[in-house]
């Protein structure tokens, strides 16, 4: 898509958003009741439907702060709906007084502001969903109950305008949407920036309303109107921050934070290999020097208390566990350092009197594995080098990378078995999301392909195959995407927009491998890492 059809795009939009204010400016100047109705009817239908695309989106939403607050305006929307019913004029409930919508509204504001400032709390973690839905469903009808059956507090006495519980509660909501606002930001790296901006707009429009909400003294005044019109521009960008992005992009979070979690793990493969590798090295330049000192004999008694503190000090300040073994004619465990029981949640002592515990303590779907690679080990038919999982006294379970090498003598006998082994449940945890997260691509109903700058396909899930026709992936990894579409040149601007950085949304005719052809709704956008390069 060219810059001239993105902003003829965006200004048809303008356009057509100042035809809508416009027209309810007019409406409310004539028909007020019906202003309020269409309002309020505006941000219901935006607020159910984006619990709609963000629970049936929830495996494509990487961080839970999309769901929570899907899930948190299914509760919110449905307060407003009752406030809107009960809108003076309506005349469907008894109560024909502006006090009960108001209180009506007030509650929904309460959960809005106490929803946005809890949701940042579930970017980098997962919300129990069965305690949260009872919460909220618990929340609402106290709410309801409290008010219809006038144990709320009042918000509007006719004659007189707002209470001060109202104005209090208004000030109130303020203060914790700013908040919300604050720990939004703080989490900001977690977001894609359009997103952020979206969503930092609505709820900064969301505190204008409500301070428009502050001053108005009738239901049909200017203040309730410009708050009314300030709701529907902060709906609006939710709409344009959660359920497009559900619809039009719903990979786009995915595909971020999966690049993020791909570059954390190369990060931690980097220095896990380089950590291992300095340890090796360490220890078997000093494994060395005691064969060397072993081997003189005249080597002087405070020689070798030197090298001892210097080995000592090393063993026991590293976080990996460093061991010592006698293999034959007993195996005996000679030293392990501090770093065991940090890990292994057992003191060195135990290990020293029972040497079974440490093959004891692998889980037993490894363990088998771990002796049959040890024992080889010991007859010099392969490396040490292992990893199991090591369950704990409390019945936890850590990954453990463990690697040992030989200690001879002179004759080349092997004396003893020198190792370390290091905790990488971290990494494994990187590993397993990552998994998940290429499982839910491969899986995906949606045609989903991955391609370089050039337009070259690197990556097609099984969907794509079947859309085109196409058995294996190598028929179509390699090629260039514009071999796809029955419009090379078009297909051609989808490269050039995306090599400018601007996203694209659009029809392609495209063309199978039998050479048939098939109308395609196409959401293309730009992959970046965590230093936002492509």
């Amino acid at each position: 898509m060219n810059r001239e059809a993105i902003f003829l795009k965006r200004l048809l939009a303008v356009i057509a958003g100042s035809g809508i204010v416009l027209g309810l400016v007019l409406i409310s100047s004539s028909n007020y009741l019906l202003f309020h109705t269409l309002a309020e009817g505006f941000s219901i239908v935006i607020a159910y439907a984006m619990f709609l695309i963000v629970w049936n989106s929830r495996k494509f939403l990487p961080n839970q702060y999309l769901q929570y607050l899907g899930l948190a305006y299914l509760f919110i929307a449905s307060l407003d709906v009752l406030h809107t019913l009960s809108y003076k004029g309506m005349r469907i409930f008894a109560d024909e007084s502006a006090n009960l919508p108001t209180q009506l509204w007030i509650a929904a504001r309460y959960l809005e502001s106490v929803s946005l400032l809890l949701a940042p709390l579930w970017v980098k973690r997962k919300f129990n969903l069965p305690l949260v839905v009872g919460g909220y469903t618990g929340v609402f009808v106290l709410l309801v109950v409290a008010i219809f059956s006038g144990n709320f507090p009042d918000c509007f006495v006719d004659n007189v305008g707002l209470t001060s519980f109202k104005i209090l509660s208004e000030n109130l909501i303020v203060l914790l949407l700013a908040a919300s606002m604050v720990g939004l930001w703080r989490q900001r790296d977690a977001f894609d920036s359009t997103l952020l901006t979206m969503l930092m707009g609505a709820i900064l429009l969301t505190i204008g309303a409500e301070i428009a909400f502050m001053f108005y003294v009738s239901v049909y005044g200017l203040s309730n109107l410009v708050g009314h019109l300030l709701k529907i521009l902060s709906f609006y960008l939710i709409y344009r921050a959660i359920i497009k992005i559900g619809l039009e992009d719903p990979y786009r979070l995915l595909f971020r934070e999966l690049q993020q979690q791909q570059t954390a793990l190369r990060h931690e493969q980097i220095h896990l290999e380089r950590h291992v590798q300095e340890r090796t090295a360490e220890l078997s330049r000093l494994n060395q020097e005691l064969q060397q000192e072993i081997a003189k004999h005249h080597v002087t008694e405070k020689a070798l208390q030197q090298s001892e503190e210097r080995y000592r000090l090393l063993a026991e300040n590293i976080e990996e566990v460093f061991w010592l073994m006698q293999p034959t004619p007993v195996e005996r465990v000679l030293y392990v350092n501090p770093a065991y029981q940090t890990i292994w949640k057992r003191s060195p002592e135990e290990l020293y009197r029972n040497p079974r515990l440490w093959i004891e303590d692998i889980h037993e779907e490894d363990r088998d594995q771990v002796q049959q690679t040890f024992i080889k080990f010991l007859q010099g038919e392969n490396d040490y080098q292992v990893e199991y999982r090591l369950r704990r006294p409390d019945g936890s379970i850590r990954w453990i990378f463990d690697q040992g090498f030989p200690v001879r003598d002179d004759a080349g006998t092997l004396v003893y078995v020198a190792g370390i082994a290091q905790d990488m449940t971290e990494r494994k945890q990187i590993e397993q999301e990552l998994r998940m997260k290429d499982d839910a691509i491969a899986s995906a109903i949606s045609g989903i392909a991955f391609g370089d700058l050039d337009g070259r396909l690197t990556y097609v899930n099984r969907s794509f195959l079947e859309m085109w026709g196409y058995d294996d992936p190598q028929e179509v990894v390699g090629r260039f995407s514009v071999e796809f579409w029955q419009m090379e040149a078009r297909a051609q601007g989808v490269i050039a927009a995306l090599q400018r950085r601007e996203n694209w949304l659009g029809e392609l005719v495209a063309k199978r491998k039998d050479g048939s052809v098939f109308a395609v709704q196409l959401a293309a956008s730009m992959v970046v890492n965590a230093e936002d390069r492509p």
